[in-house]
């Protein structure tokens, strides 16, 4: 012989699952999405931080450039050098001098 569950244990299953599937529903979004970015000419005689609490930055030495980023010296022969924050965290300033020449700046924050 066969035994059923009872209609009023089935009920209350089946009520628990409706109750569980109208709950709140979450998404998981990309902050990149949500970046401010900023981008910059710095000419010769220019210094200064970038932005404190960006994700990332990038250096781009143009035409003719020497200086320094962070206390290194670069020159206008030299690749753009991005700086990432890793695992969601934030950079701190990074100073820059200009001594000849053009410095782009892109910031993301």
């Amino acid at each position: 012989m066969k035994k059923s569950i009872p209609t009023l244990i089935l009920l209350a299953i089946f009520a628990a699952v409706i109750w569980l599937g109208f709950g709140p529903v979450y998404g998981q979004g990309s902050t990149q999405s949500q970046l401010a970015v900023d981008v910059e000419l710095k000419s010769a005689g220019a210094s200064g931080n970038t932005f404190n609490n960006c994700q990332s930055v990038t250096f781009i030495f143009r035409s003719s450039f020497t200086g320094t980023v962070g206390g290194i010296a670069f020159t206008s022969t030299d690749v753009p050098l991005t700086v990432r924050a890793e695992h969601g965290d934030r950079l701190r300033a990074v100073p820059y001098v200009v001594t000849a020449g053009t410095l782009c700046l892109i910031e993301a924050h």
